[in-house]
């Protein structure tokens, strides 16, 4: 078992140890976009969460584009894309990491924090730049 895949089964099971509540409410969010500095000065894990929602909704307007454009590099596509596209996935990374890098301090956080080491822009984004790379210096290399 890898290092990656034991910080996913501890997110999963942190995720299936929070209450009722805190999981009801990572579910309905409210929508409110928050600047991420200001999110993290008050400590509101939930307030990047609710951006993480805004924008993933935002984003969605431009879901042809960034699928026609994708490598099969398993990097998001909006990462190929230019424009509005390109920064708010950059925003939604950058909130991402803003929660995965918070002090926790309730259940509800814990549980925000399990979904976005989830979200698809952590799992494999970070995994397919390292390997591509990894890939490049080799070729760089062996030339």
């Amino acid at each position: 078992m890898t290092l990656n895949r034991r910080a996913i089964l501890g997110a999963t099971a942190a995720f299936a140890a929070a209450p009722a509540a805190g999981v009801a409410a990572v579910r309905s969010p409210s929508f409110v976009a928050t600047p991420v500095a200001a999110a993290t000065a008050r400590g509101s894990v939930r307030a990047l969460w609710d951006q993480v929602i805004d924008l993933s909704i935002r984003l969605n307007a431009h879901a042809y584009d960034t699928a026609t454009v994708d490598r099969g590099t398993g990097l998001p596509g909006w990462m190929y894309v230019s424009g509005e596209a390109n920064e708010l996935g950059n925003r939604r990374y950058d909130a991402l990491m803003a929660i995965l890098n918070t002090r926790p301090e309730s259940s509800e956080d814990i549980a925000i924090i399990a979904r976005a080491a989830t979200h698809g822009d952590i799992q494999s984004g970070p995994r397919s730049f390292a390997s591509a790379r990894l890939a490049n210096a080799a070729m760089t290399l062996a030339a």
